[in-house]
């Protein structure tokens, strides 16, 4: 139950980030020219926090310490957020916490995947927590803006459920308990560059798309002239409709069939 706990909450957190863009920026008084720059500088923080990533899991440090590390580090730049003066500290301290957020979340969900195929388990069953929390996120942002009225309530947000998912992470995690495989250095090195590929393929895969909750929340404020309660409304159920459709049902499909071409055609769709 700790680990799909986890999962998500690590996933509404990924999703806000990603879809509340816009409130988040405007919290820190980060004027309209400098938000569509400042976008373009996250989505290379992106790629280098995977990076980060895929160098941290291939020293296999203990995951419930490196997870532990990055919430702190998390934790840390939203009180920077909270605390911020002037736009240039808000855009510094929200550069740092991308710099960890989805390379720690990465993390967390290749440790899961490790440690159930180690274990025999289904990674599927896990997963789809974590499609649940980034189907939800808007929601619980959306209401939180509807009950205080007030966007420095995202901050405190974000703050409290890292907080949490650092206490779950604290004590015994199942995580630790990991079966040593014998590595072939040999055939490891052969893969080093494919690996590098996959990743470069992966990361502009999953940073494209990070583009769209901003774009949507703007044209939704601009073309159809929507308050930023109603635009965030609106992209909540629309990102609440396409993730039960492409997450959830594609990761039943994989999970309920045992041919290999629908389990590709079910990942290509994603």
């Amino acid at each position: 139950m700790r680990i799909r706990t986890q999962f998500f909450l690590f996933s509404v957190l990924q999703s806000l980030v990603i879809f509340q863009y816009d409130p988040l920026l405007i919290v820190g008084h980060v004027n309209t020219h400098l938000r569509l720059e400042l976008l373009a500088g996250v989505q290379l923080l992106v790629a280098a926090s995977l990076v980060i990533c895929s160098l941290v899991m291939a020293r296999r440090f203990p995951p419930q310490q490196v997870v532990q590390i990055g919430l702190i580090f998390r934790i840390v730049a939203t009180i920077c957020l909270l605390t911020a003066k002037a736009p240039s500290w808000f855009i510094g301290g929200f550069l740092c916490y991308q710099l960890v957020a989805l390379g720690l979340d990465t993390y967390y969900e290749s440790s899961v995947m490790t440690w159930a195929t180690q274990h025999q388990r289904s990674f599927g069953h896990f997963r789809l927590f974590g499609s649940l929390g980034y189907a939800t996120s808007g929601l619980y942002v959306t209401g939180l803006l509807a009950v205080t009225g007030s966007l420095r309530s995202l901050l405190w947000f974000i703050l409290c459920v890292n907080l949490v998912l650092l206490v779950l992470s604290s004590g015994h995690s199942e995580l630790l308990v990991v079966t040593p495989r014998g590595i072939n250095h040999g055939r490891e090195s052969q893969m080093v560059w494919q690996s590098w590929v996959v990743l470069a393929l992966g990361t502009a895969v999953i940073t494209l798309p990070n583009s769209f909750g901003y774009l949507l929340t703007a044209y939704l404020r601009q073309g159809f002239h929507a308050s930023l309660l109603q635009a965030t409304a609106m992209g909540s159920v629309a990102l609440l409709l396409g993730s039960c459709v492409s997450e959830m049902f594609g990761f039943y499909i994989v999970e309920a069939s045992s041919s290999v071409w629908v389990q590709l055609a079910s990942f290509r769709w994603e």
